[in-house]
């Protein structure tokens, strides 16, 4: 019997999500910079009977991809995928660089 298949799925990953919005006279800055997650473990081990993941390696940084914009009065949203993790109290998590429109208003 060729019948439908039911299947479980979960997610076993943490997804971060940074929406940027500029406070600048004239928007826009935040557009086209960077989002690093950083001081994370990027390497997982994942237990396929348990659903157990667990981060393994040396801490690393993750370059997020831009994403749909599901908030409304932000400029930007960025996103990366990492493993669950405990990131250790005073290592930096986000670095932020923005673009600066300096040819806009030349004389």
């Amino acid at each position: 019997n060729a019948g439908p298949v039911e299947l479980l799925f979960k997610h076993l990953m943490s997804k971060v999500v940074v929406y940027l919005k500029s406070d600048a006279v004239f928007p826009g800055d935040m557009v086209g910079g960077t989002v690093k997650i950083q001081g994370v473990q990027m390497a997982v081990k994942v237990d396929m009977e348990t659903g157990r993941v667990v981060a393994t390696g040396e801490a690393g940084e993750i370059v997020a991809a831009g994403t749909e914009m599901l908030k409304t009065g932000y400029e930007w949203a960025m996103q990366a995928v990492v493993v669950p993790q405990t990131v250790e109290k005073g290592v930096q998590f986000l670095e932020i660089k923005t673009i600066r429109h300096s040819n806009l208003f030349r004389p």
